[in-house]
C-alpha cells in the first residue's frame, strides 16, 4: 500500500521529535529532538499481558542466529503478532518457530548501524548525520528496565571455539601519483627539522593484495592513520582497520593499534578486535618492507635504503608486507593449530613506572600538532589534537632509569570537563620485556584523583595481551605545563 503522501503530511505537521507512524514499521525524525518526558530513551508499545517488551514490530526484519544441536542456524524475524506477543522467525534451512520475548532475546543479533527504514522525513543535507545521530534509538536489545546494561548468556552471537587463521598479503602504500592513498593532514611546529619527522600526521586508503604487484587481486584495504611518535627513532603509531572485501571473510574486519619501527626488518602489531569473522579477536600482524621505489617513494622493499629525510616516513611505509606468520604460499588465509607463535599459559604483570609529559623545554616531548577553531576559547582545549614522546622513568625524577617511552597522541574530546582521548603504546626499552610493547587506548579524565585505561593488546611478551593502566598524576607545574605521571599497569598475557 502506498500511503507515502499521508506520511508526509503528518511528518510535516509534527513537532521536532521521534514519532511512529501507525500502520507503518518507520521512525520519522522530525528536526532534533528535545530531551523525552521519560526517563528511558526508548519508544515503546503498550507492553502485553504475557511481559513481552513493546516495539514489537521494529523487530520484523532482524537477524538471528540459533545454536541447536551442535550447529548455528541464521533467520530472520518475520512477524510479530501483538495479541499474542510471539515472534514468528524463519531459519535459512527452511524451519520456523514462534517465540516469546525471552527467547527471541538469546538469539537476536545486534542491530546495525544503517537501520533500514522503509519511511523516513527528508532532510537538508547539511545537518542530515549530527540530525541521525542525535535521534537513533540505540539498543542491543529492548527490555523493559531502564537499565542500559545486561549479561548475556551464550550462545550469543560471534561465541563459538577459537581458532588461529593466518592472513598472508601485501599493503600498498602510494604517496606519488594523482590518487595518491596516504596522505599527510598534520605535522608539528619542528616536523620539517625533525630528524624523524616527529609529530607528522597521515591518513591513508591503501590496497592490499595477494601478490606484491599492484595488479594483484586486490583482497581488501588498510584504512586509518599513522603519526610519527618517535623522536629519536623512525616509529610510527599504527591505528589502522585491515577490511577485507574478498574470499572468506569478505565484510570482516581487523583492528590494528600499534607501534612501528619502520627501519625494522620486521615489526609486529597487535589485532586489538574485530567484525565479522574476527568479533572477540586478538592477535598479531607482522610487516615485512618487500620493495622501495627511491624516486616516487612508493614501495615494497628487503633491504632498507637511507635516502633524503622529506620523503622518508611515507616513502619506508609504502607497500609493507603484512603477515601473520609468513608463508610461501600465495592464498591469504589459511587456519593454523596450535600450539602457535605467542600461545603459552596466561600470567598476570604488574608494572610500575613514571610518565614524564614535556611541553614545555628546548625539546618538548609533546607537541600540538591541529587545534579547531574554536580551541583557544574552549574552557577544555576541545579539538586539540597533540602528538607524544614521553620518557618512562623507575621513579619520580626525570634523572631516574629510563625504562622506555610512551608514543602516541591524544586529543581534547570533551567539551565540558578536561578530559582526553589516549592513543599510546607503551615502549619499553630495558629489563625483562625490552624489546616489548603494551596498547593502550581509552578516555583519560585528567582532573580525576586516579584515572583507568584499557591495555588492548600488545607484542613481544605481550602478545594477546589485555589489562588496564591506572594513571594518578605526582607532580604539576601550572607554570611551565610539565607533569609526572605515576602509572600502575597490569596485563593478562
Amino acid at each position: 500500500m502506498d500511503n507515502t503522501g499521508s506520511i508526509k503530511q503528518e511528518a510535516s505537521s509534527l513537532p521536532p521529535g521521534i514519532f511512529e507512524i501507525p500502520g507503518e514499521p518507520a521512525v520519522v525524525i522530525n528536526g532534533v529532538p528535545d530531551e523525552p518526558q521519560t526517563d528511558c530513551m526508548i519508544a515503546k508499545d503498550e507492553p502485553i499481558s504475557n511481559g513481552t517488551v513493546g516495539s514489537g514490530e521494529w523487530f520484523v526484519g532482524r537477524e538471528v542466529r540459533k545454536f541447536f544441536l551442535g550447529h548455528y542456524y541464521s533467520g530472520l524475524v518475520t512477524k510479530f503478532d501483538k495479541q499474542s506477543g510471539w515472534y514468528r522467525v524463519e531459519y535459512e534451512d527452511g524451519d520456523s518457530e514462534d517465540l516469546d520475548w525471552s527467547e527471541l532475546e538469546e538469539v537476536l543479533l545486534p542491530l546495525d548501524v544503517t537501520v533500514p527504514l522503509r519511511a523516513t522525513t527528508i532532510f537538508p543535507m547539511a545537518s542530515l548525520l549530527l540530525t541521525l545521530f542525535s535521534a537513533l534509538l540505540f539498543a542491543a536489545t529492548i527490555t523493559e528496565s531502564e537499565a542500559y546494561s545486561t549479561t548475556v548468556k551464550a550462545p550469543y552471537p560471534g561465541n563459538k571455539p577459537e581458532k588461529l587463521t593466518h592472513l598472508h598479503f601485501y599493503f600498498h602504500d602510494i604517496i606519488s601519483g594523482n590518487k595518491p592513498t596516504a596522505v599527510p593532514v598534520a605535522r608539528g611546529p619542528a616536523t620539517n627539522s625533525s630528524a624523524t619527522s616527529f609529530a607528522l600526521v597521515a591518513i591513508a586508503d591503501d590496497p592490499l593484495t595477494i601478490g606484491p604487484e599492484i595488479t594483484s587481486e586486490e583482497i581488501g584495504r588498510a584504512q586509518g592513520m599513522y603519526a610519527s611518535a618517535d623522536q629519536n627513532n623512525f616509529g610510527l603509531l599504527m591505528a589502522f582497520n585491515l577490511v577485507f572485501t574478498k574470499g572468506e571473510f569478505s565484510g570482516s574486519t581487523a583492528s590494528m593499534y600499534g607501534r612501528n619501527p619502520i627501519l625494522s626488518k620486521l615489526r609486529e602489531f597487535p589485532i586489538i578486535g574485530g567484525t565479522g569473522a574476527f568479533r572477540f579477536a586478538r592477535g598479531y600482524a607482522q610487516a615485512k618492507t618487500f620493495v622501495f621505489n627511491i624516486t616516487s617513494g612508493d614501495a615494497v622493499v628487503e633491504a632498507t635504503t637511507i635516502f633524503p629525510m622529506a620523503s622518508l616516513l611515507l616513502a619506508l611505509f609504502s607497500a609493507l608486507l603484512f603477515a601473520v606468520t609468513i608463508t610461501e604460499s600465495e592464498a591469504y588465509s589459511t587456519t593454523v593449530k596450535a600450539p602457535y607463535p605467542g600461545h603459552k599459559p596466561e600470567k598476570l604483570t604488574h608494572l610500575h613506572f613514571y610518565f614524564h609529559d614535556v611541553v614545555s623545554a628546548k625539546k618538548p616531548t609533546s607537541v600540538v600538532v591541529a587545534t579547531s577553531p574554536t580551541t583557544n576559547s574552549s574552557a577544555t582545549a576541545f579539538g586539540m589534537v597533540a602528538v607524544v614522546d614521553d620518557i618512562l622513568t623507575v621513579g619520580p625524577e626525570i634523572t631516574s632509569e629510563e625504562v622506555g617511552r610512551a608514543q602516541g597522541i591524544f586529543a581534547a574530546t570533551d567539551q565540558n570537563k578536561f578530559s582526553l582521548l589516549m592513543a599510546f603504546n607503551l615502549v619499553f626499552t630495558k629489563g625483562e620485556f625490552s624489546g616489548s610493547t603494551a596498547s593502550m587506548y581509552g578516555r583519560n579524565p585528567i582532573m580525576s584523583k586516579v584515572r583507568e585505561m584499557p591495555i588492548i593488546g600488545g607484542t613481544g611478551a605481550f602478545r594477546f595481551g589485555r589489562g588496564y593502566a591506572q594513571a594518578k598524576t605526582f607532580t604539576f607545574n601550572t607554570t611551565s605545563g610539565n607533569a609526572v605521571v605515576e602509572y600502575n599497569v597490569y596485563i593478562w598475557h
